[in-house]
């Protein structure tokens, strides 16, 4: 069977999911491909919007809180939906149509909307599989085109079912991660593998794949709050913030910052760690379940990082603060608190679905064994 596997940009928690979802694919014997929206489809509309999205949230955060459910915003969605399936209908086509797959996966919300107006054209026959990487849905997600919902959590799959989704259409896969993480990893091995000290609390503080945030006032607080602490600083791509820390006056030994870490050296670094600190990414956070990493949420990005929180606190799996004082407190209070941490930790390891990449590639496989034989796209083409 061929799957392919249509994301956003790269990096980002989108992309992370799809490298997670066709490795599961890979191992369940499926010949797997994956296509970014952004680069392979739209190479020049796809980086100029995703600039702007991260221009809106650096600067008017307030803006984007404000026009996320806003009704006029998803109408206007879909007026923008048809004008470019009009202007590009016959590049996505080409694209996928050389791929021949028999079943699509989109770990983004845009891309799945665009290819669900074609499902509706009849121009898109490949089964089409939505497989949200946030703890909740956002109506975008919502096409009755989709033949199967891979669920983040059940009270993702209830709001789905709400929201006028079939039942039998939603699996509760869990968001895609790296499989290694479904294997337990001592925290004395990890912090060996690593080079850390073996003694000691390990905060680790991350800004997502764009090391955004105040990053490095969070660190060289923690240095100074925390001075028996390691801290260890997730940087993602940001070359600016990694060389800020790595230069005087924050270099310190126990400052260990990362740029663009793979996923063995982050599953390390949260099997090492304590606590999290920092934002509220679905892929992050399913991470952290994983491997039961209890989560101090900090300038978290407006819109689905938000329901994210609100999802985790309400599970009692984190805390979050809405300052550097709040930072420090919350941190202190967990350092002083085994039992609170304990409880925090259990709560965040409740939510982990550490092999949701093997459960949601069974449950894509299955829904593509119903087209077994259809006709291909290129030849509907």
């Amino acid at each position: 069977m061929r799957v392919a596997v249509v994301y956003g940009r790269s990096p980002s928690g989108h992309a992370a999911a799809a490298v997670a979802l066709e490795a599961g694919l890979r191992a369940c014997g499926a010949e797997c491909f994956r296509v970014s929206a952004a680069a392979d489809i739209n190479p020049l509309l796809g980086p100029l919007l995703d600039k702007l999205y991260i221009g809106i949230l650096e600067h008017c955060p307030w803006f984007w809180r404000t026009v996320y459910d806003h009704p006029a915003i998803v109408a206007a969605a879909g007026v923008f939906r048809r004008l470019y399936w009009r202007l590009r209908a016959s590049k996505v086509l080409n694209a996928i149509a050389q791929l021949e797959p028999d079943v699509l996966v989109c770990t983004h919300a845009a891309p799945l909307s665009v290819l669900a107006l074609g499902r509706r054209f009849g121009l898109v026959r490949p089964k089409l599989v939505a497989c949200p990487t946030d703890y909740d849905v956002h109506s975008f997600w919502l096409c009755p085109e989709v033949d199967l919902y891979l669920a983040p959590s059940a009270f993702a799959a209830g709001r789905l079912t709400a929201s006028g989704a079939e039942r039998a259409r939603i699996v509760e896969a869990g968001i895609p991660i790296w499989e290694e993480f479904a294997r337990p990893l001592a925290k004395t091995e990890a912090r060996r593998g690593l080079g850390l000290p073996e003694r000691g609390p390990v905060l680790l503080i991350s800004g997502g794949s764009r090391g955004l945030g105040r990053l490095s006032q969070a660190a060289q607080a923690m240095l100074e709050e925390f001075p028996q602490s390691t801290v260890a600083v997730l940087c993602g791509e940001n070359k600016r913030l990694w060389s800020a820390l790595r230069s005087a006056p924050l270099r310190r030994p126990r400052l260990v910052p990362y740029l663009g870490a793979d996923r063995t050296t982050i599953r390390r670094l949260m099997a090492a760690a304590d606590l999290l600190i920092g934002k509220a990414g679905g892929v992050t956070l399913a991470e952290s379940s994983a491997v039961g990493l209890p989560v101090v949420f900090w300038e978290i990005l407006p819109g689905q990082e938000e329901r994210n929180a609100r999802f985790w606190l309400g599970a009692g799996a984190a805390r979050q603060a809405h300052s550097l004082r709040e930072l420090i407190r919350a941190v202190a209070d967990l350092l002083g608190n085994p039992a609170e941490a304990a409880r925090l930790r259990g709560n965040a390891a409740a939510l982990g679905r550490p092999r949701a990449a093997w459960t949601g590639a069974q449950a894509v496989l299955a829904i593509g064994a119903e087209s077994a034989g259809s006709e291909s796209l290129t030849a509907a083409l």
